[in-house]
Parts: C-alpha cells; sequence; structure tokens
C-alpha cells in the first residue's frame, strides 16, 4: 500500500509522490481521481518541486533527482545521481531558486549516524560536488527547504547523541 510523502501543485493537477512504491500520482483536483504519472523505478518519492515547467522529484534510496516534462517525460533518462558513494540515501528535499536546484539528504555512507549533504543542481541538470550541511554528533534528518533569490534556507531535525535535539537551520548559497 502506498504512503504519501510529497506533493506538488502545476498546472491546475496535484502531484503526489508515494513510497515504498516510488510513484508519481496525478490527481484531478476536481474528481479527486488520481491515476500514474511517472514511475522513475525508485523506491522512495521523498520530495517533489515546481520549477518552469518541470516537475522535480527527490528519490532514495540511490539518491536521484528527476527532471520531469508536463507529459511525464523524463529530462535525464537515469536520473541525476545526487547521493554518491556508499550507503543509502533518505529523506531528500528540493528546492529551486529559478536559476539551479538545491537538494538536501540523509545519508547513511559513513558507516556511523546519519548526516545531511546537499548538492547543487544547474538548471540544465549538471550536478556539483556534495557537500555538508551538517555533521555534528548524533544524526540529522528531515531537511525541509525554502529558496529566496540566490539563497536557500534548510532547516531540519537535529538528534543529540545526548538524546535531546532540536530544530536547525542553516543558509546555502548556490
Amino acid at each position: 500500500e502506498p504512503e504519501v510523502y510529497a506533493m506538488a501543485w502545476r498546472d491546475g493537477a496535484i502531484y503526489a509522490g508515494t513510497s515504498p512504491n516510488g510513484k508519481i500520482y496525478r490527481i484531478d483536483p476536481d474528481s479527486g481521481q488520481g491515476t500514474s504519472f511517472f514511475d522513475p523505478q525508485q523506491a522512495y518519492i521523498w520530495a517533489l518541486q515546481v520549477s518552469g515547467d518541470d516537475l522535480l522529484a527527490a528519490t532514495g534510496i540511490d539518491g536521484k533527482l528527476f527532471r520531469i516534462g508536463p507529459n511525464g517525460e523524463m529530462r535525464d533518462p537515469l536520473g541525476i545521481a545526487i547521493g554518491t558513494g556508499d550507503g543509502w540515501q533518505q529523506n531528500a528535499a528540493v528546492g529551486s531558486n529559478g536559476d539551479s536546484f538545491l537538494v538536501a539528504f540523509t545519508s547513511h555512507s559513513d558507516g556511523g549516524q546519519p548526516h545531511l549533504y546537499g548538492v547543487i543542481v544547474s538548471a540544465s541538470g549538471v550536478a556539483g560536488s556534495r557537500f555538508t550541511i551538517s555533521d555534528g554528533p548524533g544524526y540529522q534528518t528531515d531537511p525541509s527547504i525554502a529558496s529566496a533569490g540566490g539563497e536557500y534556507y534548510v532547516v531540519w531535525t537535529d538528534n543529540h547523541i545526548s538524546g535531546t535535539g532540536g530544530i536547525y537551520g542553516t543558509r546555502v548559497s548556490a
């Protein structure tokens, strides 16, 4: 049974990203009926974002970003690799500033606690290098992204080793 993990609104339709079957459904807002729109063959759709004519989908476990055209066509047939390295990626978020995209995600690639990383992707689909957003003691997860102009702001849940935690955030420049 699919669970909805992400949602976006574009051109009078609602799009829902599901897990664990990793499909995107287009939902008619009048009838409420959902139909399969896009299947990236990924386990999870963690985030959806509208950017111009495209719908962006951040996925896991492989950690990929898909740019999807208005008719469900893939702009990048294999997806754009954002979670490189060993391990698996989860809880991705995606934001767009109109010129580029930021994908933030939790990575379990260092063998220890999961930490938060990011990748800037150009409008043409070229992924930059992975960078650390937060790798403090404990683990960081559940990122969310907002954009204003050329900057992004990322917030996340941070659970310190002591068992206490909170909500933290930081600016990321494109």
